[in-house]
């Protein structure tokens, strides 16, 4: 048995996706892109995803009800759902990356104002345990949850943008190459990956303790090493034009899987979009009642 608390995952890092409407598209006839935004790492294919954190938020708290009824207290972490998500990752939870990010919390997220993280820690670890004693009652709860609020996501969006891979591209490779000689210069080869995407290495990543965390665990402080190496990553990208160069190939091959995918994206996107509506009102009625 999972512990729901599902809205506090995304809410760590996810806002609504406003579209930036750009000029008429040649990819197809009714299909208009947004602009290109490579400090926020937006891509075409985010237009078509929707956040469910206001969705699983409203599930917890429904779920929270239901055990109540049956006397058994299950703890929900409060979440703003509207509050700033961390700044090292954009409207879709993609990680961000860049020289002033990497000056600040090197390869760590950052914090986010949706929730209070040690408070989180505390109720989670309260959460778990009422599982571990009504796991079948729970479970109940949480079915009847979702019934209640359904949400059928954007999985061709999701799982479009899952797999894409442009670092075999002949012109990355060519600035992967220049990136890491740029690294090599002043990184100790062994910190060094072989591609910018698979930085830190695994050996750095378990050492500055960004890997393996969840949610009932407090990230530890970012070290003077980690900043370091972060700073010259994210230099080294830029100089090396790995950054632009790989932000224009994965935005070009966006347009290419929206061409060919384009009625079934809207489709769930406005499906899905219908279906957050409802969980905010949700919550807004909730709100209102308190």
């Amino acid at each position: 048995m999972r512990i729901s608390q599902d809205a506090l995952r995304v809410a760590a890092g996810l806002a609504l996706v406003a579209g930036v409407v750009g000029c008429a598209s040649a990819v197809h006839p009714t299909y208009v892109p947004p602009e290109p935004d490579e400090d926020q790492f937006f891509l075409p294919l985010d237009e078509f995803k929707v956040p469910d954190y206001a969705v699983n938020y409203a599930r917890d708290l429904i779920t929270r009800d239901c055990l109540m009824e049956q006397e058994i207290d299950y703890p929900v972490v409060e979440i703003n759902i509207d509050a700033r998500g961390p700044e090292t990752a954009n409207a879709v939870a993609r990680g961000i990356f860049n020289a002033e990010l990497a000056a600040k919390y090197g390869y760590h997220a950052a914090p986010t104002d949706r929730f209070d993280r040690g408070l989180a820690i505390q109720v989670i670890t309260e959460a778990e345990a009422v599982v571990a004693q009504h796991p079948e009652s729970v479970a109940q709860c949480q079915d009847a949850s979702r019934r209640e609020v359904p949400f059928d996501g954007t999985p061709t969006a999701e799982e479009l943008a899952f797999y894409i891979d442009v670092d075999r591209d002949e012109e990355i490779l060519a600035t992967i190459e220049s990136w890491r000689l740029c690294m090599l210069a002043t990184i100790p080869a062994e910190s060094v990956a072989a591609s910018p995407n698979e930085m830190p290495v695994s050996q750095d990543a378990v050492r500055f303790g960004i890997r393996e965390l969840n949610l009932t665990q407090q990230p530890p402080d970012v070290t003077p090493e980690e900043l370091t190496l972060a700073i010259v990553d994210a230099h080294c990208r830029e100089t090396s034009g790995y950054a632009a160069t790989y932000y224009a190939a994965t935005w070009d091959l966006h347009l290419e899987l929206i061409e060919e995918h384009l009625d079934q994206l809207v489709s769930e996107r406005d499906t899905a979009r219908r279906q957050e509506q409802a969980a905010r009102d949700i919550l807004a009625g909730r709100s209102s009642d308190t």
